[in-house]
């Protein structure tokens, strides 16, 4: 599928081909209930040839992580390791004012870099904690700065045939999560600060988030540019306060009530496109993913979510421009 299209006098050819597309393991509800027998429950993905990216979460086993990283191996699909909100349920954050707190989520994380080389993911994932509020959020910035760069080192330190890429997810402060980054612009504040001495940290971008935080998801693109690591598409329901979805939930694309369609997918990838994100060679950070974060709910099968999600790719295609 592609198009050629013309934006701000630049033409832009875009292509599925020229994308790694995938799922975060949340299309799967069954793994975080038993990831076990992720090898399994991931398989329709792992051996289906449409899929080229998946994101995992931690999984605290070395046998079951090294079993996962040759099965993905084998087949062809580049992992990122998500990190999700594992500290947060700790009671870890990596941007905590308590510095017990704070070394104590480096040190987890650390062991988290471990794993994620073990079965060979070639990009980390991680979440912020909650926002500690205005009074606190400068220190807040210069915890998150020292901890991620304290891991990026680390990363290198631990790398063998390449280094492993970390990107922080940027979430609403004042919505849903409520978490401390927060709008693009203080993202990149603090991954722009990381990057002065680590090129391996990066910024994830999910459309749904951006939206909730009511940002203009192809500015934003545009303000990231080349710290873009690792893109996500999602859906949200927030207008109606009684869906029983209303949140950061990630439904599927086109259930009642979606606030997410074609248009402003269309959007948010054309302006990925002019800024190069899917041009990157191989051997760069950025691995030209496009992830999907969905969670199917009842009697909606995962297979048919994963065509509806591809389906609404392909028709945001053909709208870009």
């Amino acid at each position: 599928m592609s198009l050629l299209a013309t934006k701000k006098g630049v033409i832009v050819n875009l292509t599925t081909d020229q994308m790694v597309i995938g799922f975060t393991y949340h299309i799967f509800p069954q793994v975080a209930k038993n990831k076990a027998d992720i090898v399994a429950l991931l398989a329709p993905l792992i051996n289906d040839p449409r899929w080229g990216g998946v994101q995992v979460p931690p999984l605290s086993d070395a046998e079951v992580a090294a079993a996962l990283g040759s099965a993905l191996k084998i087949a062809g699909v580049t992992a990122v390791y998500g990190v999700g909100q594992s500290l947060t349920r700790a009671g870890l954050d990596l941007h905590a004012v308590d510095e017990t707190v704070r070394k104590a989520s480096v040190e987890k994380v650390k062991h988290y870099i471990d794993e994620a080389y073990l079965m060979g993911a070639r990009m980390m994932d991680l979440n912020p904690g909650k926002d500690p509020g205005p009074d606190l959020r400068p220190k807040a910035k210069e915890a998150a700065i020292s901890s991620l760069t304290e891991l990026c080192e680390y990363a290198q330190s631990k790398a063998t045939d390449y280094v492993l890429p970390l990107s922080m997810e940027n979430f609403d402060r004042d919505v849903d999560k409520k978490f401390f980054l927060g709008p693009t612009i203080d993202t990149i504040e603090v991954i722009s600060a990381v990057r002065e001495r680590c090129s391996n940290m990066g910024i994830t971008l999910d459309i749904a988030h951006l939206l909730i935080m009511q940002e203009d998801p192809a500015e934003s693109v545009q303000a990231a540019g080349d710290m873009i690591f690792h893109c996500h598409l999602a859906n949200f329901i927030i207008e109606d306060r009684d869906d029983p979805r209303w949140g950061d939930q990630h439904p599927p694309f086109m259930v009642k009530g979606s606030e997410v369609h074609a248009h402003h997918l269309a959007r948010y990838l054309g302006a990925l496109k002019e800024v190069g994100y899917f041009d990157a060679k191989p051997e760069e950070f950025r691995k030209r993913l496009v992830t999907f974060e969905i969670r199917p709910g009842a009697g909606e099968p995962t297979e048919r979510v994963m065509a509806g999600s591809m389906r609404i790719l392909r028709e945001a295609i053909t709208q870009v421009g």
